[in-house]
């Protein structure tokens, strides 16, 4: 069975190849725990095969055409990176009608489709996720949002999967896509040794832990831009939907609507997240006690912030610590970082929708 891989203009060389990789590797895999399961083979397209240049500059050969739609069982689907503005991301996909157009017939056909990172928004473009639950790579979300309102982004998903489409975020979506690929028509034996053959996590399925991005926000919304920043400055204070309201000028009512449009959140939700984001910083940068942590961020109930903490990252304070602490500068350099990140995440709301 063929699985076609898309390689599109300004895609990240190891998305491409390490899906193909990895599918090379669940066929050996095959041959060892289950050798009555079909095969997957890779081929690498595009819609212009031979002008396929990467982010870095690689060009890529020996690519194939777009196959004919209807003769598409299975396609992964990538994009540009998502360190690319709202502007730089619509001209890709003003540029990718064809590939867009292919991606609406494969469906058509009945073919099922597999985005890899911002490959989501070529199936986005395409109409395909209207109304539908989507994720991509969490720093794309801003640009995803403001660019396809009606589609129900979950960025805090690693996978989520609608009819005959399989979406994914992160940098290194396209391991657990190819997990998920491999499980789907090879079963779970193979897709487990393939895990263990390609040192994969195979429960890695949130991108809670690595986002940092609430402030993130590309929009035109002046009076929200304002309240991001004044936020922003004083998170750590019991602050209410009314203080909010009232330092935005507007009803309750309508904060939470300007909210649930522009960022997808509603206020109290947003707050969260800022001081889920500062903990996450100082976790990473500086030798705090974790009690001493959520106070800061402006938690006196730490049980409480914990538990916000795990459900946003998927990871325990601690277990986060463990994982993301840098300890390999010394204590001025650290401070001197984690000062950074608090001026950054201030700096950030001054500028959200420049």
């Amino acid at each position: 069975m063929q699985v076609i891989i898309v390689a599109p203009p300004w895609c990240l060389l190891s998305a491409v190849l390490s899906t193909q990789d990895n599918l090379i590797v669940a066929n050996y895999c095959a041959t060892l725990f289950a050798p009555e399961v079909p095969r997957l083979e890779p081929v690498l397209t595009s819609s212009a095969p031979e002008l396929v240049t990467t982010f870095a500059g690689q060009t890529l050969s020996g690519i194939q055409p777009l196959p004919a739609p209807e003769t598409v069982e299975i396609a992964i689907v990538g994009g540009p990176p998502p360190i690319l503005d709202t502007a730089s991301l619509q001209a890709w996909l003003d540029g990718s009608a064809a590939l867009i157009e292919w991606v609406r017939a494969v469906h058509q056909h009945g073919g099922m489709l597999y985005a890899a990172c911002t490959g989501s928004l070529v199936l986005a473009a395409a109409g395909l996720l209207d109304g539908e639950a989507a994720t991509t790579h969490w720093m794309a979300e801003p640009a995803a949002r403001q660019l396809f309102p009606r589609v129900k982004w979950q960025t805090d998903n690693m996978l989520v999967e609608a009819e005959r489409i399989v979406s994914s975020g992160g940098g290194n979506s396209c391991q657990g896509l190819g997990l998920a690929l491999v499980e789907k028509y090879m079963g779970a034996v193979v897709a487990t040794a393939m895990a263990r053959m390609m040192v994969m996590d195979p429960r890695n399925d949130s991108q809670g832990a690595y986002r940092q991005w609430a402030l993130e926000s590309q929009h035109s919304d002046t009076r929200l831009n304002a309240l991001q920043r004044w936020i922003a400055e004083n998170y750590r204070r019991p602050l209410s939907l009314e203080d909010m309201a009232a330092q935005a000028g507007m009803t309750v009512r309508t904060l939470i609507r300007h909210f649930n449009r522009t960022l997808g959140m509603t206020p109290a939700q947003y707050l969260q997240r800022i001081r889920v984001e500062a903990a996450m910083d100082a976790l990473q940068w500086t030798q705090n006690p974790v009690k001493q942590i959520a106070w800061d961020v402006g938690y006196e109930d730490v049980n409480s912030f914990q538990r916000l903490f795990k459900r946003q990252t998927g990871l325990s304070m601690v277990d986060y610590r463990r994982k993301f602490a840098v300890r390999q500068a010394g204590a001025g350099q650290a401070e001197s970082t984690f000062r950074l990140a608090t001026m950054r995440r201030g700096a950030n709301a001054a500028g959200a929708g420049a």
